[in-house]
């Protein structure tokens, strides 16, 4: 296979790779606010027994989306851009 071609295919990959992850990116930002939710009903009926799992939970999601940015971010700096749209940018949170 051709290098011209090879390249194509690794930037097609590519941009299938970062559609996914942008997906799973929208599913845990979905399951985080209906965690919030939950943790904010448990907090404000008094409910601690639940509390911890719950915190446990947005932490877990919280990694998992720093960890998608982080290879999405790759991606964009192996294929600058050719992937990178503005509509379809994470919000990457800085530390």
């Amino acid at each position: 296979m051709s290098e011209h071609v090879q390249a194509i295919a690794d930037s097609a990959q590519a941009a299938y790779f970062r559609l996914h992850l942008l997906q799973e990116r929208s599913d845990l930002v979905e399951m985080l606010g209906k965690h919030t939710k939950n943790l904010t009903r448990c907090i404000t009926a008094g409910n601690m027994r639940p509390m911890s799992d719950i915190r446990r939970h947005i932490r877990t999601i919280e990694r998992e989306l720093q960890l998608i940015d982080r290879m999405v971010e790759a991606l964009d700096d192996r294929f600058p851009g050719q992937l990178a749209t503005t509509a379809s940018e994470p919000n990457r949170r800085r530390a």
